[in-house]
């Protein structure tokens, strides 16, 4: 692999931290022009009816599967105070979440902690088109977390020479992580397809068969990402 140009890097950076602070400086603004789209304004909507309208246990029709976990979130921070205000963060706090699994994922798959910060400011340098789905609910944030928890679970278990994450140490973590990544998946249940069957494949296979030396070991764990 060659070496990272630190130059370059260094721009990029530079260009994630700008566009970090603009879209945070300009969040309120940002969201609140999202919730003009009838897809965006309604996990907030349902969320508020199922607290205030007495709707829980009733059926409930989603017009767009991928606000599940949307709904889910906002309906268990909606009796919070300024719990308006807290849903125009979690999206992109989401998003953001995402990108740092992303970005510790390659740290630990290069074995550079240079990748992976590289990686977390290409990751929210987002054009305009992108960014709408990091911003607002209901636009399939939830698939990129859960590709970024899959894939930095993968890497951390995919080697037998890797510590298994704390999280998986515990029936009660192990209960956690299997409720996110349910409502994960059935916000997306394409994911299954191109997230979690081949990610479980891969950490199998490295199992089954480890990779001899640590150069083996490192080109495996980037294959975990790819």
């Amino acid at each position: 692999m060659k070496p990272l140009n630190r130059g370059i890097v260094a721009l990029t950076v530079c260009i994630g931290a700008f566009s970090l602070a603009v879209t945070l400086l300009r969040l309120p603004r940002l969201a609140g022009a999202a919730l003009w789209n009838s897809d965006a304004v309604a996990p907030s909507v349902l969320a508020e009816s199922f607290w205030r309208d007495g709707i829980f246990g009733q059926r409930t029709i989603l017009g767009d599967i991928t606000s599940l976990w949307d709904v889910a979130t906002f309906t268990a921070l909606e009796p919070l105070p300024f719990h308006r205000q807290i849903w125009l963060l979690v999206p992109y706090a989401t998003s953001l979440l995402a990108a740092a699994l992303f970005a510790a994922s390659v740290a630990r798959a290069t074995l550079s902690r240079l990748a992976g910060v590289a990686t977390f400011a290409m990751m929210i340098s987002a054009a305009k088109v992108v960014q709408f789905s990091q911003i607002a609910p209901a636009y399939r944030g939830s698939s990129w977390l859960l590709m970024g928890l899959f894939a930095y679970l993968a890497v951390r278990t995919s080697d037998e020479t890797e510590a298994v994450p704390l999280l998986l140490r515990s029936r009660v973590g192990l209960g956690i992580l299997g409720v996110v990544a349910a409502i994960l998946i059935a916000s997306d249940p394409l994911t299954v397809l191109v997230v979690v069957i081949p990610i479980i494949l891969v950490v199998w296979d490295g199992r089954r068969h480890p990779p001899a030396g640590a150069v083996a070991s490192k080109s495996h764990l980037q294959a975990v990402v790819i």
